[in-house]
């Protein structure tokens, strides 16, 4: 009864803030220097999208004030332009710099409820990934548009920022943007066909962790970006995106790259726990010393960074293409 008795008050202190004892119109304005929310000719209001949950969201009107759950969503809004229209983050939400500075609106699986009644969104953006039915009904009592996505791959982080520029009224901007990631990568194509027909493609494995030995499998957005750079993930036949491997399924397979997280959180990740596996001295990658840590987030988001990724692995797999980069 207590635990009702609180959440009716979230309830009941939302409809206050939304309603009459919100500022005038006139004293709170959007970055255009529009009231917030207001309709602007031509805006494409209200729309009707559906998510990653197959869920049919309406947006009535421009949001103003957005709220994400997850750094990946992060990432798509800020790099739309969003940054004066985010309103609240998650504590993880650490790229681009300038999200450290939003005031947090929830962790990685909880939103903070109080706090995200208290930033007035007209917008919230969450990860299917870390939002569980229960919070998800919780915020949906709100009565607030939620968006809940998880673009699984490159396109689809595309077709994520298309829903995105559309919902906040960035059409034009998520044009670009996405011209620009495919541009860069078909840049990549287009340098990776100078390399003979007979060369193989280079071998390569992905360390997600050492204790217990995990990789990206062939599901991973991991695995579609080393592909995409013109690489062969050896464990791009297993189905599950991070499985648990043997030490000597990686033996057998005899990468010629190893690439590795540099850090797990704020824990750097010695390249020691590579180079002591037990049998791995035969290694083609390690006899090579062909060790590469990387940052994790920028190849393991579904973010507008992927593209960046593509270019960075594949100038590791071929540095004869990019001479300039050595």
């Amino acid at each position: 009864m207590k635990k009702l008795f609180v959440w009716g008050l979230l309830l009941l202190f939302f409809v206050l803030a939304v309603s009459g004892c919100t500022p005038p119109a006139a004293e709170k304005t959007g970055v255009d220097g529009q009231p917030p929310g207001e309709q602007q000719p031509g805006a494409g209001f209200p729309l009707m999208v559906e998510d990653h949950f197959g869920r049919q969201v309406e947006i009535l009107q421009k949001p103003e004030r957005i709220i994400s759950l997850a750094p990946s969503n992060t990432e798509l809004l800020f790099a739309l332009g969003l940054d004066e229209r985010i309103v609240g983050v998650t504590e993880y939400c650490n790229f681009p710099p300038e999200a450290l500075a939003k005031p947090k609106a929830g962790s990685f699986s909880e939103p903070y409820l109080e706090q995200i009644v208290t930033l007035q969104p007209e917008l919230i953006v969450a990860s299917e990934l870390a939002i569980t039915a229960e919070k998800l009904q919780q915020l949906e009592e709100l009565q607030l548009p939620i968006l809940v996505l998880h673009p699984a791959g490159f396109e689809e982080v595309c077709q994520t920022l298309e829903m995105l520029g559309s919902v906040t009224g960035e059409e034009e901007a998520a044009r670009q943007l996405i011209a620009d990631m495919r541009a860069r990568v078909d840049a990549v194509q287009e340098k990776l066909q100078q390399l003979p027909d007979t060369r193989e493609k280079v071998r390569v494995y992905y360390q997600v962790y050492h204790d217990p030995l995990m990789t990206a499998g062939g599901t991973s957005i991991i695995s579609e970006i080393i592909e995409m750079a013109g690489g062969k993930n050896v464990f791009a036949d297993v189905g599950a995106a991070y499985p648990k491997i043997s030490s000597e399924a990686v033996i057998e397979r005899d990468p010629e790259i190893i690439l590795f997280p540099h850090s797990h959180g704020t824990a750097e990740v010695p390249v020691a726990e590579i180079i002591d596996q037990p049998g791995w001295g035969t290694i083609t990658a390690l006899q090579a010393e062909r060790i590469f840590g990387l940052d994790p987030d920028k190849i393991s988001r579904p973010s507008p960074r992927l593209a960046g990724a593509v270019e960075e692995l594949a100038k590791i797999f071929y540095p004869e293409l990019w001479p300039d980069a050595r």
